[in-house]
């Protein structure tokens, strides 16, 4: 998980590109670090780049949490730490991919009431591939039918599949914990103790 968060701040997960070669504008996407390009100039959002430091700070927590219940799975806090360490993975991952699908379906509402027109199709970019989105000429007050063509490149690139990975040996950590506290119990020798008879008093003897 920690190698995921190292390698994100530089390989975004999620990449958009508008415009043929390396494009015009560009859109570099992860739960760590997301930016924006515009002519080949890149700025961050200071509301979505405090979003990305909370999130790089969670996720960490939880790799060096899984660290540490990796040295001793068997113990009695192991438990407790599993199961902070292994959502948040999940809680991240399952966000991401929302949030994109969000964008994805929004845009073209925005795009068509800026134009106020319903001809942009929905998505308006693709998950994953290329397409040439279509743009109605009255967007920009035109009335002629001439229509402009814009060619759109989404990609996932290497650390999301990366973020897969780690959130499926979380998944994997908490399906098999059971079966390494129930192993470590079997293992470990127990001290069986057996009460001690009392002994009875003998009686006496009598003088002779």
């Amino acid at each position: 998980m920690l190698v995921v968060v190292a390698l994100s701040i530089f390989v975004p997960w999620w990449k958009l590109q508008i415009g043929s070669g390396t494009g015009f504008v560009t859109i570099n996407a992860s739960p760590f670090y997301t930016n924006f390009g515009v002519l080949h100039l890149n700025f961050v959002i200071p509301i979505l780049f405090a979003i990305n430091i909370a999130t790089m700070a969670l996720f960490t927590a939880s790799g060096i949490i899984f660290i540490i219940y990796s040295v001793k799975p068997a113990k009695s806090y192991s438990k407790h730490l599993l199961s902070y360490g292994w959502k948040r993975p999940i809680y991240t991952l399952v966000g991401f991919i929302v949030v994109i699908m969000l964008i994805i379906y929004v845009a073209p509402d925005i795009v068509n009431t800026m134009g106020h027109t319903s001809t942009v199709n929905v998505p308006i970019v693709p998950l994953m591939g290329s397409s040439v989105i279509q743009l109605p000429s009255n967007i920009f007050g035109n009335s002629n039918s001439v229509q402009i063509g814009i060619t759109v490149i989404t990609t996932f690139e290497y650390t999301f599949y990366l973020a897969v990975v780690a959130t499926a040996l979380g998944i994997a950590a908490r399906i098999y914990h059971r079966r390494i506290v129930e192993k470590a119990v079997i293992s470990s020798p127990t001290a069986v103790t057996t009460p001690t008879q009392a002994s009875t008093p003998q009686p006496a003897s009598q003088p002779t």
